[in-house]
């Protein structure tokens, strides 16, 4: 963990809210999107549907879209964090920076693409996804800042590297309002780690070996939480809180060469990869994740004698993921957005154990990669399926998921478990194009995931060493066609951790 670091008393954090000047901010972001949107209007062609104004508010021209995965679910979600950042920035809570987020993003699709029939999904996604990963940039970006702010020269080149968002706010307001400090500091860890690993298949000869560089973070911004900066003092704290003081997320991004060997058929014949010895080519694997708990309750009873301590959070958490992977025998591809749903955080103290532990719900809607599709598209020649399905090889789902995490840390060791299970069923109806569609074929997908770790931390903040291990399960069907896929991994991973 960090040095202490504590920001400004939440009172003097309150600058004048600079309505006018944030709504003058998201008059520009919507100008630069426009700009672009016409600028690259080969591009945009495809997707205008020319609607009648009257549509769009009847839901006659309210749809899913059928673009790219990356546009749907990462673009847009990087979209509406810098809505909800911006409002950060300039002084605004939690609410009205929502509502500004919102309001930017309905004005993009009602408005700017007037020409579109309006994104049903982008609509959810781009200012909850924005919600999430916006206040997690947001938290970052306040520790970062106050850990620049008189700090070595690294550390401001850092604030401005990452929170340049706050920093320019503050020249704006000619003040600065983060402050290096010892009272009441904030519970916090920030991780960059690089590893290497290998990932296979369980219907693939071949195997990746990955290297992967991770970057996270977690802020809890809620004083004392944990004992963090008491000063040596006992922490009784029962209250709300109600501005998103809670978060985590990380960046994920691998790259490395598949070995492939030759296969045998097997009894039908089917050569399962590649039967050239040797050959190697590329693999990569990305992945995004927020987690914000907005809103909830808190429970301390820290003491820095006490030989039986705990810091709990109980509310209402907003998260996304996006991930892509292309390895052997191996596409998927994966964009939740989890709807506000229960979350528990907790950290439990035994004289110089911790036990901490993580655990959410939510009803998602989702993007998955329809790994069967191809085989129902070469039984169905002569249908027309969904337009997302037929153009981009994924669909839209609504259903649940769930994550749990345990890890039990003592001293420099750490012991770690966790899981995650989700089950998402297609959307029928509502396809940008549904009077065209002559099969609308449901589909249907389920993943398991289970992980565990070990972590050696020496007592400076380099290096930190963890090994781990990872299977993920996944389940699809496309109508009459399933499949059924596992994917192991195992990684050496070194680190920094402050």
């Amino acid at each position: 963990r960090g040095p202490q670091v504590q920001l400004v008393p939440r009172d003097e954090l309150k600058s004048p809210r600079r309505h006018l000047r944030n709504g003058a901010a998201m008059l520009a972001g919507l100008g630069l999107g426009a700009a672009w949107y016409w600028i690259d209007r080969e591009h945009n062609l495809a997707d205008w549907d020319y609607p009648a104004w009257q549509q769009r508010f009847t839901y006659e021209a309210v749809r899913f879209d059928n673009n790219s995965f990356p546009i749907n679910f990462a673009w847009h979600p990087v979209s509406g964090a810098a809505y909800q950042l911006a409002g950060r920035a300039n002084g605004l809570g939690l609410g009205w920076s929502f509502a500004y987020n919102l309001g930017t993003s309905t004005a993009w699709e009602y408005v700017l693409e007037f020409r579109e029939k309006v994104s049903i999904n982008d609509m959810i996604v781009t200012p909850l996804a924005g919600l999430s990963i916006g206040e997690f940039m947001h938290r970052v970006g306040q520790v970062l800042a106050a850990r620049g702010a008189g700090g070595t020269a690294f550390g401001r080149a850092l604030a401005w590297l990452l929170a340049p968002q706050l920093l320019l706010a503050d020249r704006l307001e000619g003040q600065a309002r983060w402050a290096r400090a010892d009272a009441t500091a904030r519970h916090h860890w920030f991780r960059a780690r690089a590893s290497i690993g290998v990932a296979t298949a369980s219907s693939s000869a071949g195997t990746v070996g990955l290297m992967v560089m991770d970057l996270g973070a977690e802020v809890v911004a809620i004083p004392g939480f944990a004992g963090v900066g008491g000063a040596g003092k006992a922490t009784h704290a029962d209250g709300w809180f109600q501005d998103a003081e809670a978060t985590r997320g990380w960046l994920r991004v691998g790259l490395g060469p598949v070995f492939e060997v030759a296969v045998q058929p097997d009894s039908a014949g089917v050569q399962t990869a590649p039967s050239v010895p040797g050959r190697m080519r590329l693999g990569e694997t990305l992945e995004l994740f927020a987690d914000t708990m907005l809103f909830g309750w808190q429970l301390q009873r820290w003491s820095p004698v006490g030989q039986v301590n705990h810091a709990l959070l109980i509310g209402s958490s907003v998260a996304f993921l996006y991930r892509r992977e292309t390895l052997p025998q191996w596409r998927d591809r994966l964009g939740l957005m989890h709807l506000p749903g229960p979350a528990l955080d907790g950290i439990l103290g035994f004289g110089s154990a911790r036990l901490r532990f993580r655990v959410r719900g939510h009803f998602d809607l989702a993007g998955i990669h329809a790994e069967p599709f191809e085989r129902w598209r070469q039984a169905h020649l002569d249908e027309r399926p969904k337009t997302i399905l037929r153009k981009q090889g994924y669909y839209y789902g609504w259903g649940w998921s769930g994550r749990a995490e345990l890890a039990l840390a003592w001293r420099s060791l750490e012991l770690g478990v966790r899981t995650f299970a989700a089950r998402h069923d297609s959307q029928e109806r509502f396809d940008r194009s549904q009077e065209v569609i002559t099969a609308d074929v449901p589909c249907d997908d389920s993943t398991l995931e289970a992980g565990a770790w070990l972590r050696l931390q020496s007592p400076l903040p380099w290096p930190s060493l963890v090994l781990e291990a990872r299977a993920t399960q996944r389940r699809a069907r496309v109508g009459e066609f399933e499949s059924y896929r596992r994917l192991d991994r195992l990684d050496a991973q070194l680190g920094y951790l402050f």
